[in-house]
């Protein structure tokens, strides 16, 4: 049975230390978005810290050519 997409956020930097973001200048938090399948197999990485409201649509087109 396939398992529903799901929304991973890190409480205290966590997700991001395990993936490795980089910050800008050691203030500006990196925003990568990262688009994993039911296989956990890595579909697409997003990164712009300057565009944050394209990082949900980019997930979702991504996810509507994975469920297709």
């Amino acid at each position: 049975m396939a398992r529903a997409p799901r929304l991973l956020r890190g409480k205290g930097g966590k997700v991001r230390k395990d993936y490795g973001v980089p910050s800008r200048f050691g203030l500006l938090l990196g925003r990568v978005t990262y688009v994993i399948d039911n296989e956990d197999l890595l579909r697409h990485i997003f990164n712009s810290q300057m565009h944050p409201e394209r990082h949900g649509r980019k997930a979702l087109t991504i996810l509507k050519t994975i469920n297709d």
